[in-house]
């Protein structure tokens, strides 16, 4: 609900910060960019914890304006949603929240056509679903030693 100048202050409040990282990230975002490296990353088969890091940090650093390197990122999405994307029983939270976060940037992703984007919350919609009962149970598990812990003093 920000007016124009408002969000372009931000804008710039968030640019200031984001230039302490820019060497950092200048490598990575000539990747996320790039439709030869992305083709390369497709070809090679990642494990699924590293898989989900790249795209969290390519999904981050992907320019607004860039549709052939989302169209690359999207299939990539697509073609990892049963083993890199799926919440399973038994996945620690760390790993949930990372899911959530790279289906929730992509999603939101305007670089993303409408179907991209209506797709990416769907497998959200599943992925937070899942999630809900997987946390569930860590945070009914976590209570259960703690009251056993307390039971022990």
């Amino acid at each position: 609900m920000c007016l124009p100048m408002e969000l372009r202050f931000l804008g710039s409040c968030v640019e200031d910060i984001a230039k302490k990282d820019f060497m950092q990230l200048r490598e990575f975002e000539g990747k996320a960019n790039s439709r030869h490296d992305l083709i390369k990353l497709q070809e090679c088969e990642t494990d699924e914890d590293s898989f989900r890091t790249k795209m969290a940090i390519y999904l981050a650093l992907l320019h607004s304006s860039n549709r052939s390197c989302s169209n690359i990122i999207f299939e990539m999405l697509e073609n990892h949603v049963h083993k890199a994307l799926a919440v399973l029983d038994g996945m620690n939270s760390e790993t949930v929240y990372r899911i959530l976060l790279v289906l929730s940037m992509a999603m939101n992703h305007p670089a993303f056509s409408f179907q991209q984007r209506t797709r990416m919350y769907d497998l959200y919609q599943v992925a937070s679903l899942a999630s809900d009962r997987i946390l569930t149970q860590v945070c009914i598990q976590q209570g259960i030693f703690c009251l056993f812990m307390m039971l022990q003093v």
